[in-house]
């Protein structure tokens, strides 16, 4: 895929920044021991997405997503097995079905015809809308929620990255895909500050 300097610019920016994103997540939930209103099964999907997307950059010799989402996925990764350590679970065992979907989702998005990998980013697009979800039971409920707002803020900003790339390189699979993740990701982000806030207020007047 030829495209343009600034194009190829803000992919690797795009890349750095979604390299970074997803690591005060995982430390949060590393030292917390707890991964109390996050959602589970929306990382899950996203590890899997991201392998899809490596799997796309590589059929359509897109470098800055091929390089992008080995990095990214590294990192989820390591949220999923942090997960995993709060749980108790055989950290061999996930870390071998890990590597297994890895296998699996890249060459299955190297070799299904392209129209149908597209369809499933799009499907794929609406997984952090699981969050939200989870994240308005927090703030319905007044729980405690270990969702890093640090993550989601530079989600934001990796997301938008990718748009402008997207528009850039006229790759309608980038474009819708990150737009409605974007619009997830934001609403996310209001939704857990709006609950910090709250929580900060019930415990200021209860001293």
């Amino acid at each position: 895929m030829e495209m343009s300097a600034l194009a190829l610019s803000i992919g690797y920016v795009a890349g750095v920044v979604g390299l970074v994103t997803n690591v005060p997540q995982a430390v949060r939930v590393w030292r917390s021991h707890s991964d109390q209103g996050v959602n589970v099964t929306m990382w899950v999907l996203t590890f899997v997405s991201f392998c899809a997307w490596l799997g796309y950059g590589l059929r359509m010799g897109n470098y800055p997503i091929i390089l992008a989402n080995i990095g990214v996925m590294t990192v989820v990764a390591v949220v999923l097995v942090a997960i995993a350590r709060t749980r108790q679970r055989n950290l061999i065992r996930d870390l071998l079905l890990i590597a297994v979907l890895v296998a699996v989702v890249v060459g299955l998005a190297f070799v299904v015809p392209v129209p149908i990998v597209v369809g499933y980013f799009v499907a794929a697009s609406a997984v952090p809308w699981l969050q939200v979800r989870t994240s308005s039971n927090t703030l319905r409920n007044g729980t405690p929620s270990y969702v890093s707002r640090a993550t989601l803020s530079i989600r934001t900003l990796g997301m938008s990255l990718w748009l402008v790339h997207g528009l850039l390189v006229g790759d309608d699979a980038i474009i819708v895909a990150i737009s409605i993740t974007l619009t997830a990701t934001i609403l996310t982000l209001v939704l857990e500050t709006v609950s910090s806030r709250r929580r900060d207020q019930i415990q200021v007047q209860a001293t």
